[in-house]
């Protein structure tokens, strides 16, 4: 292989790799975008989910000066004993639906990301093969081409020369 053609290939090689990085690049600011995307969704939710928790707080604060004052009735305390389980476990079941669906959410978005990921590095990964047959497959068929010329000059050049050799063994067998 000729040094320009050397070069040539090399170049190319540069190249492919120049723009394999620059796919790597842009699935990367593909991702941030829509991570980007996903945190500005779940912020509205854990937005939510804070007064709910300080709902319950206070509840839980009002309750005590009633259960404490109410020290001597069993069956009144008892009764707002079971106001304060009913309260917990609506609480409880409210942050349970909540946590639920922000999973969905993050599950969906997540897949979503995975989908992109992969679909960009397979298109880098078909761009780079169909890259390097472009260049590899015509530089094939020049060098190919070269190698024959090389030949048919070599073997004309060969003919065209008196083989000192030759003549001396033709004299020899006149002798």
């Amino acid at each position: 292989m000729s040094e320009e053609t050397f070069r040539w290939v090399i170049a190319g090689g540069v190249g492919i790799a120049a723009f394999a990085l620059l796919m790597a690049g842009t699935a990367v600011v593909a991702i941030a975008v829509m991570m980007g995307k996903l945190k500005a969704k779940m912020e509205p939710i854990l937005e939510s989910a804070a007064p709910m928790a300080q709902t319950a707080k206070e509840t839980m604060a009002d309750l005590k000066p009633r259960i404490a004052q109410m020290s001597g009735h069993a069956a009144e305390i008892s009764g707002h004993a079971v106001e304060v389980s009913q309260l917990v476990v609506t609480e409880a079941q409210r942050y349970s639906e909540l946590s639920k669906d922000v999973a969905g959410r993050a599950k969906v978005q997540v897949a979503k990301i995975d989908a992109v990921v992969d679909e960009t590095i397979g298109g880098a990964q078909e761009m780079g093969t169909a890259a390097r047959r472009a260049v590899i497959r015509p530089l094939r068929l020049v060098e190919g081409v070269a190698a024959g010329i090389r030949r048919a000059v070599a073997t004309y050049s060969r003919r065209n020369q008196s083989d000192v050799s030759d003549a001396t063994q033709d004299e020899e067998m006149f002798i």
